[in-house]
């Protein structure tokens, strides 16, 4: 989110990828959050990197996000602080679920189906206890299928397809 100048993520989702809101900020960064902890699962194998992972970032962007860009009002700036640290968190032990659940299934049905699930919990999660504290209208029936099936989509490709790649070359080198 950092590298999005205050904005343009909205401007992306709506004007660019004709997503409706709320939720469209969400549904863009969760993927790549997921994308970033199995990236880091990748280099380390260990269970609870990604976890870890997802707690650093959503603490690190949660507190500075708004110091850095104090007029953004976007994914990691609304809501109050510990839901939104919380929210990267849940995401993180998604991804730890499902992983280990999928553990012994090839790597594209790991990878792309535990992003996609992470993605989504993160996107209902902040659906669900995030928004009513903001001044976001509530999600309608419509949209919310269209972004829900945007997250998993997103999630699968954006956050899994790299991580199933490098684990399958890692598995044709051994």
């Amino acid at each position: 989110m950092a590298v999005f100048p205050s904005g343009l993520l909205p401007k992306i989702t709506h004007g660019v990828l004709s997503l409706p809101g709320p939720g469209s900020g969400v549904a863009v960064i969760g993927p790549l959050i997921a994308l970033v902890a199995l990236l880091n699962y990748l280099l380390v194998r260990k269970q609870g990197t990604m976890l870890l992972c997802c707690v650093v970032l959503g603490t690190l962007h949660s507190i500075f996000m708004q110091e850095v860009f104090p007029s953004a009002r976007t994914v990691g700036t609304v809501g109050p602080l510990p839901l939104r640290i919380l929210a990267v968190i849940l995401l993180g032990m998604a991804l730890e679920l499902t992983t280990w659940l999928l553990a012994l299934r090839t790597p594209w049905l790991r990878y792309l189906a535990s992003a996609a699930c992470a993605s989504l919990v993160f996107l209902l999660f902040y659906w669900i206890v995030v928004y009513p504290f903001t001044n976001k209208p509530p999600v309608k029936l419509h949209s919310g299928l269209i972004l829900g099936g945007t997250t998993i989509i997103a999630g699968a490709l954006v956050g899994g397809c790299l991580p199933a790649l490098l684990d399958r070359a890692r598995h044709r080198q051994a």
